[in-house]
């Protein structure tokens, strides 16, 4: 596995990092710098580094700069090189398992996966975020089935992933690592570094989710303001589950339990505004996580919009990653059906396929003089820039509500989306229930079952 970056750039530590809250909590900075650590910091919601540290530091912070672009050409010099990354195939997949699948809610692909490559000794333990205690999250060093069956599914709030590093120095043998795209983006900087240079071989397969953004903690507490609930009473947070998309479920200490649906209640629509994410997920290119072997996430295409379970797209970037996919697929414990690389675009969208906000909103802030990371990817130039006049509009928003909640003003943000936000609003959802109702129709006339679902919805 051989890794690199080429982008320069004149910071010597994590300063800048710190004062824009650009920090995503990937936990390279801390396995080159021991005396550096991560705090959730109470204002931002968010974790920072300790302490600016050095050049060291600075060198495998993706909050700093990464090449994404020249990281994947290295990682994967054998492999057809596209706008979305490097790709050897692309398939439509489900698990088998109807449960688990439903429970996992975009197809169910990843734990089956992480299985069947301990069964076969690709990797001898597997490196994944396991759940300690209400919001936190730790890596766990998983080597059997049923360690990869405890494993938590989806998580959208922040998290620390410093202790990834510490199995990753503790394992034995071969390794597979699970991470979302700027996390793994820290872990390929860190692997270069020398510090990281002798577990390089090690690290035999990534899995890589597809990210729909972080959220700092003020999404919970902005839920705890609208549920009339206290947030340090949370016991656990389910985010998926059920369905394609599922509920929310916020478990409670006095056993009481929240649940609301994500894509169309009220509170969630503004608790989950994107102005709760990380300052970096604005500027993120890579939601297709174009540096893991193998790439999982939702498909959201109209093929798949009748299935209940939920359907996974899934990209195989080397052809060990194809082989073990079509193995598992040969067990029958997954399907697969191969597509075509446009399934990437149709599915995340042109914007967010190929990073047009945030390579023009990195140009603008370039232009302000702000300190920002410093980004390329494959997609650059692919799609489309957003107006200079359009982008600086939408990040003064932004910064006006990330005001708002560092100052606990999470009823005025209830208020906000209720009036000058309100038609957008109600514009997205609106197309998004006509189009669900236009897909449904089309399944009906297709099969003459409107409630198909399952595993063979999508083949």
């Amino acid at each position: 596995m051989a890794t690199g970056r080429t982008l320069m750039t004149s910071a010597t530590d994590l300063s800048g990092v710190i004062t824009g809250d650009w920090c995503v909590g990937c936990g390279a900075c801390t396995a080159v710098d021991g005396s550096i650590a991560l705090e959730l910091d109470q204002r931002s919601g968010a974790y920072r580094p300790s302490h600016a540290g050095g050049p060291s530091a600075a060198a495998v912070c993706p909050a700093v700069a990464v090449d994404i672009d020249a990281i994947g050409r290295r990682l994967f010099p054998d492999t057809r090189h596209t706008a979305h990354g490097a790709i050897e195939r692309v398939w439509l997949a489900q698990s088998t398992d109807y449960e688990e699948n439903l429970q996992a809610s975009s197809g169910g692909v990843i734990k089956p996966v992480l299985k069947h490559a301990l069964s076969t000794g690709l990797v001898d333990s597997v490196i994944a975020l396991g759940e300690e205690s209400a919001l936190d999250y730790r890596h766990h060093l998983v080597t059997d089935e049923a360690g990869i069956d405890s494993l938590p599914g989806s998580i959208y709030h922040v998290v620390e992933h410093s202790s990834l590093y510490d199995h990753l120095r503790g394992s034995v043998g071969k390794v597979a690592i699970v991470g979302i795209p700027c996390q793994l983006e820290g872990l390929h900087l860190f692997l270069e570094s020398p510090q990281g240079r002798p577990f390089v071989e090690r690290v035999k397969l990534t899995v890589g989710l597809f990210c729909g953004w972080q959220y700092t903690m003020h999404a919970m507490s902005a839920l705890g303001t609208y549920l009339r609930f206290d947030p340090a009473a949370i016991e656990k947070v389910a985010y998926r589950g059920g369905g394609p998309v599922g509920k929310l479920r916020i478990s409670l200490s006095d056993g009481s339990e929240r649940t609301l649906n994500r894509r169309v209640a009220y509170s969630a629509q503004v608790a989950f505004d994107r102005s709760f994410n990380l300052p970096r997920c604005h500027v993120c290119v890579n939601h297709s996580n174009m540096l893991a072997d193998i790439a999982v996430g939702d498909a959201w295409l109209p093929e798949s919009a009748f299935s209940r379970t939920g359907v996974s797209l899934v990209i195989a970037r080397t052809s060990t990653a194809a082989g073990l996919l079509e193995e598992l697929a040969g067990t029958e414990q997954i399907r697969l059906s191969e597509t075509t690389d446009d399934v990437i675009e149709r599915s995340q969208g042109r914007p967010v396929a190929y990073g047009d906000s945030a390579y023009s909103l990195l140009d603008h802030l370039a232009d302000q003089g702000v300190p920002h990371p410093e980004i390329n990817g494959p997609n650059r130039g692919a799609g489309a820039a957003v107006s200079p006049e359009v982008v600086a509009k939408a990040w003064l928003q932004v910064e006006k509500k990330r005001a708002l909640q560092r100052a606990g003003r999470y009823r005025w943000l209830w208020l906000r989306k209720a009036t000058v936000e309100l038609p957008a609003l109600l514009r997205r959802l609106m197309r998004s229930r006509l189009i669900r109702r236009y897909l449904s129709a089309l399944t009906a006339r297709g099969t003459g079952d409107s409630e198909q679902a399952g595993i063979d919805g999508f083949v």
